[in-house]
């Protein structure tokens, strides 16, 4: 049994789904080995973008770029030094675009700023995420409920020297406001002996679901926090597994707002050997669960989050010919893969049985593009469409690198030969180095258009852009 991962209950709030009664996981057969009850509500993520009205932007005399020159930098400002992770969401019923980013300053510790979008081609100034004072703030994710956008991020303790106290928040941004609204602890205000990391907002319509990753001295696991209608945050433990066994590490998934319907893709990382393994928990169809593992054994899973895509996902009961695809990235160093992690090459598995097994895998890396990649982000664009985008290079430190973009039309599991989308970029994997790429890329789409969020440390330091291309 791999990573000795168990499976937990998970309460359906009766005030969510309309429900009472306790959902009980089922262990899947064969080399499953974890498993996740059902849970609570739904939401929108930034990662695979949004369903709305046609982008309101003005016609693009050129159609693929921006009309004015450059892809704009959205970031740069006196508090900031650097900026990295970002995350960026098409929300047409409160704005048309919101982008944020992991930013770090000369002195003091690293905040979250944003930038709105009113006619999704300009861009405000940059804002600050309000953090509780002492606390550094980092890995910032964005979801939209329909009606508000929703951004959750990491914060911790930056003046013990330590992760170990570590803080989930999350606030909104109403129609029509300029601003973020006062944050809210996602996470448990009196646990301080849990490491959290990871958070993540799932892909689907309704009130917002965040998933993170959690450690402590005894346990390791996946947590799934849903807000409820008095603004506070229902927690629960979807997987987990004794640390002295293994680790559970980088959730994200899509979920449709039903317990059969959803799908959260996660690592596993073996103790003693630090080998890692992708898995995927999925609904049954008949109010269960089971999980799966993506990857083969042996391969170099690299320490990337994955990407889940399950167009118009339907009840995955047994039996069915529902798709899933799960991307994840192979290290280029096949013993123990660094956080930030050069790929050799980013794998798609594709399960046609609604993610219990996954029998077709292929390349999805071009070496048009160059033999290494980095941070790559798999999104489903509207119209029947997967887009996959990536830093590509010849290797650490080729100044020449790119930001790649490739895209399957009509979910064949092909994707075509990927194009450049932004030049150039260093291929910096660093993370002490004010120029490195960072481990998170934006996407997000429009009816119209793909938005992408990225690098450009071409000046020696990070800091954001903003690209968009026309899709069809």
């Amino acid at each position: 049994m791999e990573g000795n991962v168990r499976r937990t209950a998970f309460w359906v709030a009766s005030a969510l789904l309309g429900c009472a009664h306790p959902v009980r996981g089922t262990i899947g057969s064969g080399s499953s080995t974890t498993g996740v009850g059902g849970a609570t509500s739904a939401i929108a993520a930034s990662s695979t973008g949004s369903l709305g009205p046609p982008d309101p932007a003005p016609a693009d005399p050129d159609p693929s770029f921006y009309p004015n020159g450059p892809d704009p930098t959205v970031s740069v400002s006196p508090q900031s030094n650097a900026e990295t992770e970002s995350s960026i969401l098409y929300a047409p019923t409160t704005l048309p675009v919101v982008v944020t980013w992991k930013a770090e300053p000369v002195v003091g510790p690293s905040f979250v700023g944003y930038a709105l979008s009113t006619d999704g081609l300009t861009f405000g100034g940059p804002q600050v995420l309000p953090t509780p004072t002492g606390e550094a703030a980092r890995e910032p994710t964005l979801g939209w409920t329909g009606f508000t956008v929703d951004i959750a991020w990491l914060a911790f303790d930056s003046n013990g020297g330590t992760d170990a106290n570590t803080h989930i928040y999350a606030a909104d941004l109403a129609p029509g406001a300029s601003a973020f609204g006062a944050p809210t602890e996602v996470t448990n205000p009196a646990d301080l002996g849990t490491t959290y990391s990871s958070p993540r907002q799932l892909l689907g319509a309704g009130p917002a679901i965040i998933t993170y990753a959690y450690r402590n001295q005894g346990d390791s696991g996946i947590v799934a926090s849903s807000r409820l209608a008095d603004g506070t945050w229902q927690r629960k433990v979807l997987a987990h597994s004794d640390p002295a066994q293994a680790t559970l590490e980088l959730p994200t998934g899509t979920w449709d707002g039903t317990v059969s319907s959803f799908n959260i893709a996660y690592i596993v990382r073996q103790a003693a050997s630090n080998a890692l393994a992708v898995h995927l928990l999925h609904g049954d169809g008949i109010g269960g669960w089971q999980d799966s593992v993506v990857s083969l054994p042996n391969e170099p899973v690299a320490s990337v989050t994955p990407g889940v895509i399950t167009p118009g996902i339907t009840a995955n009961a047994p039996g069915s010919t529902e798709h899933v695809w799960v991307s994840y990235g192979l290290a280029t160093n096949s013993g123990n893969p660094q956080p930030a992690a050069t790929l050799s090459d980013i794998r798609l598995a594709e399960s046609e049985d609604g993610g219990v097994t996954f029998p077709i895998r292929k390349s999805a890396q071009a070496t048009n593009v160059g033999p290494v990649s980095a941070s790559p982000s798999f999104t489903s664009g509207l119209g029947g469409a997967m887009d996959l985008v990536y830093y590509a290079g010849a290797g650490e430190g080729d100044a020449a690198a790119s930001l790649a973009w490739a895209r399957d039309y009509g979910f064949s599991g092909f994707l075509a030969m990927p194009k450049v989308a932004a030049a150039p970029v260093v291929f910096e994997q660093n993370p002490s180095a004010s120029s490195w790429l960072g481990d998170m890329i934006g996407v997000s789409s429009s009816p119209f258009r793909l938005y992408v969020s990225y690098v450009d440390n071409t000046s020696g330091a990070s800091h954001i852009r903003v690209h968009r291309v026309r899709t069809i």
